[in-house]
């Protein structure tokens, strides 16, 4: 498995629909504002399905009540866009590429919403159906991508996972309390992992603001204090990791265009 050097400065993949000039920069290729090398990212997130930059919402799986995942199958999304420009960016990478994947959302079907937005959260409890319905599609997650030579190093357990306890949040969400993702993870997700074939794959908790720190390492991880600087620092024994969202000190690195950075008051 490839190994994280360089904890700092990660690259989030959300598929553009038409190349985007900033890519050139981030895989390395020379540019205007960039030299040779590039950024030299080496951190690549892949979201699961869509995200709240995705044309449309849909997921791998959104045949109600296919508790058995007999109609998951990739979409255009991942043949066409994802994947391509993974082997691409794998193939000019200066430094080995740790990749790691994050859903935004379950099907609508396993959610008590009964929507893509919006406050909601996984129907019944940890252990039961929809949340073993629900990590067994991780692995599936994993097996499709793994069928196109693209390895995973770590998944989160969701996107920023307060957002989907927030009434008419505007794009795709699934809301967890600390409690109901530690409840997930120990009963669930890490069970259907450690049973697979990607056993090796980390798993990363949070994934969301830093506010909720330490508060949210102590409760999924017993206890662990979390002291993390930005972006992703190891935790616990077990592999896990905590994932923050420090945009404002990534739009501040010199390859990004000066147009595109906020202005912070000195």
């Amino acid at each position: 498995m490839p190994t994280l050097r360089c904890p700092l400065w990660g690259a989030c993949l959300v598929m553009p629909t038409s190349r985007c000039p900033l890519w050139d920069a981030h895989l390395g290729v020379p540019t205007s504002r960039c030299p040779p090398r590039g950024l030299q990212y080496n951190l690549v997130r892949v979201p699961m399905a869509s995200c709240d930059f995705s044309l449309h919402a849909y997921t791998y799986d959104d045949v109600p009540d296919d508790f058995e995942l007999r109609h998951f199958a990739l979409r255009d999304e991942d043949t066409k866009l994802k994947i391509p420009l993974l082997h691409r960016a794998a193939a000019v990478a200066k430094h080995p590429l740790s990749i790691y994947g994050s859903p935004w959302t379950a099907p609508v079907w396993m959610k008590t919403s009964g929507s893509f937005v919006g406050k909601g959260t996984l129907k019944g409890q940890a252990g039961g159906k929809y949340h073993r319905a629900w990590a067994k599609y991780f692995i599936r997650f994993l097996d499709e991508y793994a069928k196109h030579n693209v390895t995973f190093w770590a998944l989160t357990a969701e996107n920023e996972p307060t957002a989907g306890l927030i009434n008419n949040y505007p794009f795709q969400c699934l809301g967890f309390t600390a409690e109901q993702q530690r409840d997930f993870i120990a009963r669930d997700l890490g069970p259907a992992l450690a049973n697979s074939s990607h056993h090796d794959v980390q798993l990363i908790i949070l994934d969301d603001n830093r506010l909720h720190l330490p508060h949210w390492a102590k409760v999924v991880r017993g206890g662990w204090a979390a002291g993390v600087s930005g972006g992703e620092e190891r935790l616990g024994n077990a592999g896990s990791s905590v994932s923050l969202h420090p945009c404002r000190l990534e739009s501040l690195h010199p390859c990004i265009p000066a147009s595109l950075q906020p202005r912070i008051p000195a």
